[in-house]
């Protein structure tokens, strides 16, 4: 369920709502709200000093140049998860360590070719994080990361994937979402899974797509559209980029299993490694921010500020239990209702035969 809150300023309005949490007595009230009574002291005031911590963090990430700014804004991510992870779990997580590490990058391959491999699944803050915002996805199944295939991975930044990395495949695909009379459905244009080779397989690949979905079909009237109908009784499967537009999140193969890491922790590492290179790395970070000749540094830069928008929305989502979309420009689905011609007549008569002879699995 979404619930949009329209602001002027989007960053500074969610920075309002989690800064609520830094005064002892209403992260109290939270947790009396879900009948946790007389949390320790050293929880709450720990609670409240990384939420504090983080809107420094974040704060300082913005004025700085690229050679520091990915490291405090990873500074400044870990202090927010962790203070909103111990709310919503009521108890103080034991975290040790990253969680993750990079292997050395070499001066002949593109940033995004770095690597990040999980570990310590126990007390690493990668594993601690995405147990909690994850019940199905390992993350410590051995297998490595390419910050290429984070950045592949980020609604907002599709396009500039697209356009960058020609030989990238990227790991979300746009859909539209079509209001008629009384029916409402999704519609993907071709051309968004040309570089999966056109191969409608791709769709097994996204986590409860047969689930929600009735098999695809193509519809002539629509310029041969993908068409997506739900079924009865399905869920929003989605991601959505910070206007509300949805995106279908493809899950990565690793060590032969699929697995879909939630977006936050998607970005997270993809901010790990960032922040990693440019503190341990100079050799090889400053060159490359003062002479990229390819476009990966724009990437980063917008990488940076839509995790600096976007991460902070995505934790008070998990918070409230609910979407929230802050803005001034929202996405909205193109309506056709008031336009209805002879093919979506006859397309609402298939929804309404639907409706009566499928069952609840959208089968005959």
């Amino acid at each position: 369920m979404e619930k949009k809150i329209f602001t002027e300023s989007p960053e500074d309005e969610q920075w309002k709502m989690l800064l609520n949490y830094t005064y002892p007595n209403n992260v109290k009230r939270y947790f009396e709200k879900k009948q946790i009574i007389n949390p320790p002291d050293d929880l709450v005031e720990g609670i409240c000093g990384s939420i504090s911590q983080a809107k420094e963090y974040f704060d300082a990430s913005k004025v700085s140049s690229l050679q520091i700014a990915p490291l405090l804004l990873y500074y400044g991510t870990t202090n927010l998860f962790y203070g909103i992870v111990n709310l919503i779990t009521g108890q103080t997580n034991r975290i040790t360590e990253h969680g993750m590490y990079i292997k050395k990058p070499s001066k002949d391959k593109r940033i995004a070719d770095i690597e990040i491999i999980p570990k310590n699944p126990k007390t690493g803050a990668l594993s601690v994080f995405n147990k909690i915002f994850s019940t199905s996805c390992d993350i410590n199944n051995g297998g490595a990361w390419l910050l290429l295939e984070l950045f592949a991975s980020i609604p907002d930044l599709y396009d500039d994937f697209i356009e960058c990395y020609e030989d990238g495949i990227p790991f979300v695909i746009p859909v539209e979402i079509i209001k008629q009379k009384n029916v409402t459905f999704e519609r993907i244009h071709p051309e968004k899974i040309e570089r999966f080779k056109n191969d409608l397989g791709i769709f097994s690949q996204i986590e409860h797509f047969h689930e929600n979905y009735l098999p695809i079909q193509f519809n002539p009237q629509q310029m041969n559209f993908i068409i997506l109908r739900y079924k009865l009784e399905s869920k929003d499967i989605g991601v959505y980029s910070l206007s509300g537009k949805k995106y279908l999140l493809v899950s990565h193969v690793k060590n032969g299993k699929q697995i879909t890491p939630p977006l936050e922790i998607l970005m997270f590492m993809a901010l790990f490694s960032l922040g990693y290179i440019c503190r341990y790395h100079p050799e090889f970070w400053n060159p490359f921010i003062k002479s990229d000749s390819t476009g990966e540094k724009l990437i980063i830069e917008k990488f940076l500020y839509y995790e600096r928008r976007m991460l902070p929305n995505l934790l008070i989502n998990a918070l409230l239990q609910e979407r929230i979309n802050f803005t001034n420009e929202p996405y909205t689905p193109l309506d056709l209702s008031t336009s209805a011609s002879e093919e979506d007549i006859k397309a609402l008569v298939h929804e309404e035969l639907r409706k009566v002879y499928f069952n609840k699995k959208g089968e005959p």
